[in-house]
């Protein structure tokens, strides 16, 4: 059996796997991606791809630009259904709700629910796929709300 290979560079918009650039792809190109390299366990919302984390509550979230094919916009997407999917075992508990707020802020490391689509999740999916060498792969939650996997 060959060594699976994969090539990832940069970070942020400049996350780049196996060639692809993340920055580049529009929210379709998101959707291609998941379509094919994803699970069908959710349905995240159309054409929205969160882009970045404004505050604890607030996701930018990047969406088709009416003028432009690849083009896309951003704006503020009010996150209540991730803040309650993170925060909610503890029942904001003050010590739970701090390591959210620090994991978002501080650390920029997203955490999104699957109902909405993140720039990253192509990634990984380009990643697991290549490494792995499995057509499809589904992300697994740490928690027990994954039943249907």
């Amino acid at each position: 059996m060959s060594e699976a290979t994969v090539k990832i560079t940069g970070y942020g918009d400049d996350l780049t796997v196996n060639g692809t650039r993340i920055g580049d792809l529009s929210p379709a190109d998101h959707e291609a991606i998941e379509m094919q390299k994803g699970g069908r366990n959710y349905s995240p919302l159309e054409n929205v791809v969160v882009s970045h984390v404004m505050d604890d509550t607030t996701l930018i979230c990047r969406k088709p630009d009416p003028s432009g094919v690849k083009a896309y916009i951003e704006e503020e997407l009010r996150d209540g259904l991730c803040c309650y999917s993170a925060v909610n075992q503890g029942q904001l508990n003050q010590t739970i709700v701090d390591a959210v707020v620090a994991h978002l802020t501080t650390e920029k490391i997203p955490t999104v629910p699957r109902s909405i689509r993140h720039k990253y999740m192509a990634a990984f999916l380009l990643a697991a796929t290549a490494v792995t060498k499995m057509d499809r792969v589904v992300p697994k939650v740490a928690g027990v709300e994954a039943p249907e996997l």
